[in-house]
């Protein structure tokens, strides 16, 4: 009868098995490290059952690795000799692993709008807006006003010594005349009677803003108490037309 010898079987331990073995002589369970570490219970599992290709990607792989085994006390540059030695078994076994379990999961989040987005989205709209209506504002508050003198027209003559200055300006403005202030209407408005001296008389009239610039404009109006050519005499009347009633003072 034929005898044979006994051959002890050897094994090779894996990078798992060393990090499952100094688990338990540490007493700790899965749990336990999951809870200490804030990792998910399956991604330990992983690790222990050499299951590196089930990671999606390999720098969370190699995070995941590096704080298991030194929690368990080993050496990062140890276990990472351990990893990259066997890193092409790993790679040919998850070549030869089924499609379905190798592709990376798509997240739905990918091709969707995420309320994150909407809400970043709308906070710059609404900035922008507001930007953009604090730079009208402060334009319209630096510019310098509009003014239109209807009447008098410059050069006109007058037979008497008054003559009635009408005209328009912006709704914020102040208005003086020969530095005289001007009362104006809702709609910017104003008339005002001015003296004439004999001769040639020179009428300012400026609009300012409170924190703007200014805008005049001049008239020269010739008063003289000797009659004039008519054919050479501008009316002065103003035209009525170009004001609608509630622009009247």
């Amino acid at each position: 009868m034929a005898t044979f010898t006994r051959t002890p079987v050897r094994t090779v331990r894996t990078l798992g098995d060393h990090i499952r073995s100094a688990r338990f002589a540490h007493g700790l369970t899965l749990d336990d490290v999951a809870r200490t570490l804030v990792i998910q219970r399956k991604h330990l599992e992983r690790i222990e059952n050499n299951e590196f290709g089930a990671f999606r990607e390999e720098v969370y792989l190699k995070n995941v690795l590096r704080m298991y085994s030194t929690y368990v006390g080993f050496e990062w540059e140890e276990v990472c000799e351990l990893y990259r030695a066997a890193k092409p078994f790993y790679a040919s076994a998850r070549d030869d692993d089924a499609p379905s379990t190798l592709a990376p999961k798509v997240r739905a989040s990918h091709f969707w709008v995420t309320p994150h987005i909407i809400r970043t989205g709308v906070t710059a709209l609404i900035a922008t807006a507001c930007f953009s209506y604090i730079v009208f504002l402060g334009y319209r508050m630096m510019r310098a006003p509009e003014l239109l003198i209807v009447s008098p027209y410059n050069n006109s003559l007058s037979a008497v010594n008054t003559i009635e200055v009408v005209g328009r300006v912006d709704t914020h403005a102040q208005v003086t005349i020969n530095g005289e202030h001007v009362v104006k209407s809702e709609e910017g408005v104003f008339r005002q009677m001015v003296g004439l001296q004999e001769g040639v008389n020179v009428i300012t009239v400026t609009a300012a803003k409170k924190f703007g610039q200014s805008r005049s404009e001049e008239r020269t109006v010739i008063f003289s108490q000797k009659p004039f050519d008519e054919s050479t005499t501008r009316s002065t009347q103003v035209p009525r037309a170009l004001f609608s009633k509630k622009d009247a003072i």
